[in-house]
């Protein structure tokens, strides 16, 4: 049987009279804002919403075209910049600005690429130079700065700001909107600096110690070196006084005391899984690692055992986490002296080697939450270009986590190359090391300068160095840096 539709009562209908003759008055009541929102900031524009929502008695009136100043209260979207809150004159009312996204742009360049800055003059006349986003720049390009002014300086030109920009002179309306905070990038850049062989034997050590002795050693590489967040590098030397020489061929020791006048330098780090660690056996060993921790530097790698020696190095920089790992893998040396058997073990001092179980803690300890540091020791000596078995390792390296990989051993520089879009310095030469006079290639260094943005690698900028025995200096005749850069590109 068909079922018989019952229409509404009187009653029912009088309750929806009422319930739309209120609504109605509401409406009529609310404070209406006006928005003209452009259909490419639609995302823009709904995440702000959320994040910041209306009071219940503001109506949004959504407008197809711009009616600028006709509205009372009018919000759009801008990507003009506005220095402060100012007085439209024709209406009365107060126009008030936030910032709701910034998007950097660089110009972008290959990795290799010998420059590091670039002028806005410059900018605007080279037609084929890419300007992307920052977070679209991945090695194997590199970004430059501009005019010498990288992103994380306000007075960075190239940005785009998306603000949301308010004319109104309703006091609720007003107050929303006062009480959202401008979003700024969070994010900074994190400047690590890298050296090679760093060797404080010879003299070093008593010349740091008298007057000046910073500035003497050191000389104008100091404005590079202070002006980075964290300086690493290799320690080719026992930071000790105590202990016997090893049955090998050199031996390189040090007074202690000499520590303090590096770290003032800038060193944050040093490297101990090397072939001149254990150059006094491990009574000298151990007192180099309380001497190195009383100066306040850290290093990893080496320990009184396998469990301190697996300790990475981890340091918080500007909400980025740096993580350093450092191993040995250098070659058995013609006296015979093989760093595969100072180990170290469960119950033995030592060094940590590049084998399988360093290889397993790099893929437990490497992650996305930290930017990964490897400071391998080996390859061949007096060589510019890494063997087979070398480039094999070094690679298997960022396989197994690693963001950079810093090589050092060979005391002449070794190019670089990007695998898997990371960065892997072969060997930065020697750094501090007197003895070098008249040695080809001997004298030639590099501070490897690298901007890290978003656990990435961004900038790449490379500082050419000469070693005058016991003093290092840069040097602008572009010799260094060029045949660094050409060992480089031989690796492509």
């Amino acid at each position: 049987m068909r079922e018989r539709l019952v229409p509404f009562s009187i009653h029912t209908n009088l309750q929806i009279i009422i319930l739309l003759i209120f609504l109605s008055g509401y409406y009529a009541n609310a404070e209406q804002l006006y928005i003209y929102i452009r259909p490419k900031y639609s995302t823009i524009w709904n995440n702000f919403i959320l994040k910041h929502k209306l009071p219940n008695d503001i109506r949004l009136v959504h407008l197809s075209t711009p009616e600028y100043g006709k509205n009372e209260s009018f919000l759009y979207i801008s990507k003009h910049s506005w220095s402060k809150v100012t007085k439209n004159k024709i209406q009365g009312t107060k126009l008030l600005k936030k910032t709701i996204k910034t998007v950097f742009y660089a110009p972008a360049v290959p990795f290799w690429d010998k420059r590091k800055d670039i002028s806005m003059k410059e900018l605007k006349v080279i037609s084929n130079l890419q300007v992307l986003p920052l977070k679209n720049i991945r090695l194997p390009r590199k970004a430059l700065s501009v005019n010498g002014i990288y992103p994380d300086n306000p007075d960075y030109q190239l940005k785009s700001e998306y603000s949301i920009v308010l004319h109104s002179r309703d006091t609720k309306i007003l107050d929303w909107f006062r009480g959202i905070n401008n979003i700024t990038d969070k994010y900074k850049i994190v400047w690590v600096e890298s050296v090679g062989d760093t060797m404080l034997a010879r003299g070093v050590d008593s010349a740091l110690l008298k007057k000046g002795g910073v500035s003497f050693i050191f000389g104008n590489t100091l404005t590079v070196l202070n002006n980075c967040d964290f300086l690493i590098g290799n320690l080719e030397c026992v930071a000790s006084l105590k202990g016997k020489k090893a049955k090998k061929r050199y031996h390189f020791h040090f007074n202690p005391q000499a520590l303090k006048k590096v770290r003032k330098a800038g060193f944050g780090y040093f490297a101990l899984a090397n072939n001149h660690s254990l150059d006094y056996g491990f009574t000298g060993f151990l007192d180099a690692l309380k001497n190195l921790k009383r100066a306040g530097i850290g290093f990893s790698g080496v320990g009184k055992n396998l469990t301190q020696a697996s300790q990475t190095f981890i340091k918080s920089i500007k909400g980025e986490n740096l993580q350093v790992f450092s191993a040995g893998a250098y070659p058995v040396e013609s006296s015979g002296f093989d760093g595969r058997h100072f180990t170290a073990r469960n119950e033995a001092p030592g060094i940590l080697w590049a084998d399988k179980y360093f290889m397993q803690e790099l893929s437990l300890k490497c992650s996305k939450s930290t930017f990964d540091i490897v400071m391998i020791h080996g390859g061949r000596e007096w060589t510019t270009v890494p063997t087979e078995s070398q480039k094999k390792l070094y690679r298997s390296l960022v396989d197994h986590g690693a963001d950079l990989v810093i090589g050092s051993h060979p005391h002449y520089l070794q190019g670089m190359e990007v695998y898997k879009n990371k960065l892997i310095a072969y060997s930065l030469g020697n750094f501090i090391f007197p003895g070098m006079d008249g040695t080809r290639y001997g004298q030639d260094s590099i501070i490897l300068r690298t901007g890290i943005y978003r656990g990435n690698i961004l900038y790449l900028e490379i500082y050419p160095v000469l070693i005058n025995g016991k003093q290092i200096r840069l040097t602008t005749d572009g010799t260094i840096k060029n045949r660094f850069l050409r060992l480089t590109r031989a690796l492509r």
